[in-house]
């Protein structure tokens, strides 16, 4: 049987207005196989990354790694504390036999230039480009949703290692069939009780258990991250 690869490339453009980019800081992987299944193949993530522990210029701080989905159904994650760590290339290489991937890319906000205001996080994912993209999601009955977290709190509080969430939000289940998804949500409420830290977790969930069309023609997902203060 012939190994079928689909190519998952991302484009992560994050910023945060004029004040504070959000870091690519974490991804994971998972393909449950439905009971009585054994999966052939498997979900491979392979990304470059630098440890922000070592100062620029290090060679220390520029590394490589990857990731394979297992079989025990639980989700292979590159780091358990994704704070140090800034993700800048990344792929995912699909060899199952099967759609039923799933999968998430985290972005890390730390407020470091922290200013009272009123927060507004936005989101936008997007899919098209190379041609073959948006044929992927409509194919993979590809969806998702978002996670964020916050830790809020005044703006003269210094910043720690600690991250204790005061604000969780969860959007709705939405298709990417249509190649475009774009969502904005209030992170805070006063506007001298703001967000510190905060984590966005973006999931793809391929809700098809189809088989995967023969093709390696490279998909790509864009995702645009922002925390605005108003």
């Amino acid at each position: 049987m012939p190994v079928i690869i689909a190519i998952i490339l991302f484009s992560l453009n994050n910023y945060a207005g004029d004040f504070q980019k959000l870091e690519t800081c974490n991804m994971g992987v998972l393909h449950k196989a439905p009971a009585g299944v054994i999966l052939n193949g498997a979900d491979r993530l392979q990304v470059l990354y630098e440890e922000l522990s070592y100062p620029e210029g290090n060679p220390m701080r520029y590394r490589g790694d990857h990731i394979t989905s297992d079989t025990s159904n639980n989700w292979s994650i590159l780091f358990d504390t994704p704070w140090n760590f800034k993700i800048t290339d990344a792929q995912y290489l699909f060899s199952t036999e099967f759609f039923g991937a799933q999968y998430f890319t985290e972005f890390c906000f730390q407020n470091t230039n922290a200013q009272n205001g009123n927060y507004f996080l936005t989101l936008q994912v997007s899919l098209g480009v190379p041609q073959g993209s948006r044929d992927y999601a409509r194919q993979s009955h590809l969806s998702g949703h978002i996670e964020v977290d916050c830790q809020l709190g005044s703006a003269s509080q210094p910043l720690d290692d600690s991250f204790t969430p005061s604000f969780h939000w969860s959007s709705s289940i939405y298709s990417y069939a249509d190649g475009l998804i774009q969502l904005q949500t209030p992170v805070n409420q006063t506007p001298n009780y703001i967000p510190q830290k905060c984590l966005v977790r973006v999931y793809y969930s391929e809700d098809s258990r189809s088989a995967r069309g023969n093709t390696v023609t490279p998909k790509q997902v864009q995702t645009d991250v922002s925390m605005e203060r108003l």
